[in-house]
C-alpha cells in the first residue's frame, strides 16, 4: 500500500498518542515515585522504547510529575495521590514502539477501579489525506 510506503518513508513524522487517565489507585502508595519510575522504565522497556533521561518534580505536600523522555519522543506522569488518580500520556514516533503498551502496563501495575485508554495517529497532513483517500477508496 501507497501509505505503508510513505511511512516507511516519513516515519519520523508519524506516531501513536496515547492518552490514559486512572482512578481508584488503592493498592500503591501514588507518593512513592520511586516505585512510578521502575514502573515507567519497565513499560517502556516492554513497549520496545528507547528511555533517554526521567525527570520527577515532588509537589508539595503531596503528588508529581514524572516525565521520560525517549528516542522516540516522550511520556509523561501527572500523578494525583489525593485524588487517588494518574494521567498517563505516551507520544511515540514511528512504527516500532507502541505507547499503548506503556499504559496497558501501568493499568495491570495499579488495578484502577476505573481507566480510560485513548490512542490517537498523528502524521503530516499529506500523510493523513494519502490514508484517509486508501481507506474509502
Amino acid at each position: 500500500y501507497r501509505h505503508e510506503r510513505m511511512l516507511d518513508e516519513m516515519f519520523e513524522f508519524w506516531g501513536r498518542h496515547t492518552l490514559c487517565n486512572m482512578e481508584g489507585i488503592y493498592t500503591v502508595d501514588l507518593n512513592n515515585s520511586d516505585f512510578l519510575i521502575r514502573l515507567l522504565q519497565d513499560a517502556i522497556s516492554a513497549s520496545k522504547a528507547t528511555l533517554v533521561e526521567i525527570v520527577c518534580h515532588k509537589f508539595s505536600p503531596e503528588g508529581a510529575s514524572i516525565i521520560a523522555i525517549l528516542k522516540e519522543s516522550h511520556v509523561a506522569l501527572h500523578i494525583y495521590p489525593e485524588h487517588c488518580a494518574l494521567f498517563l500520556d505516551a507520544f511515540t514516533c514511528g512504527k516500532i514502539s507502541d505507547p499503548e503498551k506503556i499504559a496497558l502496563m501501568f493499568v495491570e501495575c495499579l488495578s484502577p477501579k476505573t481507566f480510560a485508554i485513548e490512542t490517537i495517529t498523528r502524521c503530516s497532513p499529506e500523510l493523513k489525506k494519502d490514508i484517509f483517500k486508501h481507506n474509502i477508496g
